[in-house]
């Protein structure tokens, strides 16, 4: 008996082919937010513990070294200005105005900036200082600045004067036994104090025996010398003097000589000694 062969069924499984596509670039942004510059330390150099020094009838000088940073880098860093605040801590007493670049590294900047106080300046002692302020810029326009933290230092009192080199007391000449013309003296404040003055003085000679002894010259602050006093060779003190501090603060001094008779013509020279005291 012929049989029917068996059928058999092959399934054949064909793989498929995926083609993707190319990969893409996609573009990423973020917005950083610039930081403002800040000041890390002011050193202020010149001063004698904490102090500066005025001097006579001229300007004195620190110098301020400031140190800022900004997290951008120290390059981002477009400049420092410092000034000085008045010890009321609010009135600027000497404007902001460009430090120097010094040096700069990572995050930091140093700036150095010489600032001048004038001889007529206020003191300002113990807790009543002048401030130093400095203010950051960076790229943005933003500031940093020490308004919370400011360095200070204290300025000295001084009490000094300027008197002329010389002064002429004798004109075209004096005729013994009378008085010569009255003669004015100016003096200024060289401090930033109120001051008296002390005057004294030597006789006069003619370089031999003859001599017109300092009482023979009058002094006093009336231009016509009624309140005239003998000058004596121990200092005296014009206690009315009162001449305050100030930058073109000055006032008169009147002299008068009145050499004796019988003195021998000729030049006769002396000293006139005259000294600022606190008044």
């Amino acid at each position: 008996m012929r049989t029917n062969p068996t059928l058999v069924a092959l399934v054949m499984v064909l793989p498929f082919l995926v083609i993707l596509p190319a990969a893409s670039a996609v573009n990423l942004s973020a917005g950083i937010t610039n930081v403002a510059p800040t000041i890390v330390s002011i050193t202020l150099g010149g001063l004698s513990s904490g102090t500066l020094s005025p001097t006579s009838g001229t300007t004195s000088s620190l110098t301020a070294t400031v140190v800022a940073a900004d997290t951008n880098g120290f390059n981002d860093i477009t400049g420092v200005t410092v000034g000085i605040i008045k010890p009321d801590g609010t009135t600027v007493h000497v404007a902001q105005a460009a430090a120097s670049f010094s040096s700069g590294s990572l995050l930091q900047a140093t700036y150095t900036k010489t600032l001048t106080m004038n001889y007529y300046d206020a003191a300002a002692l113990t807790t009543n200082t002048y401030k130093v302020k400095a203010i950051a810029t960076d790229s943005g326009s933003l500031t940093g600045t020490n308004l919370l933290s400011l360095a200070v230092f204290n300025y000295a009192q001084l009490v000094a004067l300027n008197a002329p080199a010389s002064v002429d007391v004798g004109g075209s000449g004096i005729t013994p036994g009378t008085s010569g013309a009255i003669t004015s003296m100016s003096i200024t404040n060289y401090g930033n104090q109120q001051i008296d003055t002390q005057i004294s003085g030597t006789d006069l000679t003619d370089g031999s025996s003859d001599t017109i002894t300092v009482d023979n010259m009058a002094y006093g602050l009336a231009s016509d010398l009624s309140d005239a006093a003998a000058l004596s060779g121990s200092p005296t003190t014009l206690s009315s003097f009162n001449l305050a501090a100030g930058a073109a603060s000055s006032k008169t001094t009147y002299l008068q000589l009145s050499p004796p008779t019988g003195l021998p013509a000729g030049t006769y020279t002396g000293t006139l000694t005259v000294t600022a005291v606190s008044g």
